[in-house]
This record gives C-alpha cells, sequence and structure tokens, in this order.
C-alpha cells in the first residue's frame, strides 16, 4: 500500500509540477524552516486539507505558493478585498513582519489539518538511498540465509541413511 502511494505521488508531481500531490484532499509537507516555530517547528511533517478559501479566516495556518513558486505555510493575519477577490495577508509566527505578497486563491494548497512534530525528519532519512539501499541488503542477505538453511535441511532428509550390520 505504502509503495503504491509513492508511486501514485511520485506520477502526480511528474503531470502537475506546480501542485502538491493530493490524497483524499490531503497533502503532506516537510517543513524546511523555523518560520512558524514555536507551533510548527523545521522538520515536523504536517498534513494540509485542501478547503474552501471562502472558509478561511484570521489565524487559520495555510500552505500556499508564493511568486518563486516556493511552498510556504503561514498564519492568516487578515483578509483584504483585492477587486473582488478574497486574499490574504500572511506572516509566519517567528518573522518579525507580514510577508510581502498578498495570498489569493489560486495560490493556496490547504489548510494546516495536523501535525506530527519531527516526523519529517525520519520521513527523509527513511526515503533517502543511503537507508533504503542498506535495508534492502539485509532482507537479501535474511531471505538467503533462511532459504539456503531450509535448502541444507531438505538435503540432510535426501541423503540415505547407511545401514550398520552388526556381527
Amino acid at each position: 500500500l505504502i509503495l503504491l502511494l509513492n508511486l501514485y505521488m511520485m506520477i502526480y508531481s511528474k503531470i502537475n509540477h506546480d501542485k502538491v500531490p493530493s490524497i483524499f484532499g490531503y497533502k503532506a509537507l516537510i517543513v524546511l524552516s523555523g518560520s512558524m516555530e514555536n507551533d510548527i517547528s523545521k522538520g515536523d511533517l504536517i498534513i494540509v486539507k485542501v478547503v474552501d478559501t471562502n472558509s478561511l479566516e484570521e489565524k487559520d495556518i495555510i500552505t500556499f505558493r508564493d511568486s518563486n513558486n516556493d511552498i510556504v505555510t503561514h498564519r492568516i493575519v487578515e483578509t483584504i478585498d483585492n477587486d473582488g477577490e478574497k486574499c490574504f495577508r500572511t506572516k509566519g509566527d517567528s518573522n518579525n513582519t507580514t510577508d510581502d505578497e498578498l495570498v489569493c486563491s489560486k495560490d493556496i494548497e490547504g489548510k494546516l489539518s495536523k501535525n506530527f512534530k519531527r516526523l519529517g525528519i525520519i520521513y527523509n532519512i527513511i526515503k533517502s538511498p543511503l537507508f533504503i539501499v542498506p535495508v534492502i541488503g539485509i532482507l537479501v542477505l535474511i531471505n538467503y540465509l533462511i532459504y539456503h538453511k531450509s535448502d541444507q535441511e531438505e538435503e540432510k532428509e535426501d541423503v540415505p541413511k547407511k545401514k550398520v550390520k552388526n556381527k
């Protein structure tokens, strides 16, 4: 199941370069900066839910794309009517000033649903080739030892036993 989910996310990412892969309306992201400390820390795994942007309010934490196409997770500090479109002024909790750009509906990936402290660090380690290659090697070795041992036991059973005659 995990392999299928990863495969789906890889294909989705290749087809939709400008969107974060979504599974049942939820997106998993790893936090790379400390701009939202203490609520969200660098290395946390966050789950973002796709929502109707009209439901968003001040103090909600949202994930969005900035003008550089970087993914940012910050708190809404103000709602602004920008020529009839609902937009938001955002700010990282640890930042001294608000973000320069307004965030509008088309840029929003979703609203913070769940934060798993430090789980992003573990996920990055697990998906790393430096982790996967040794694990596969260990599994192959265990598999070899199990089957090699069972082959030796079968050979012992197949060898006819010599009958010893008593004189």
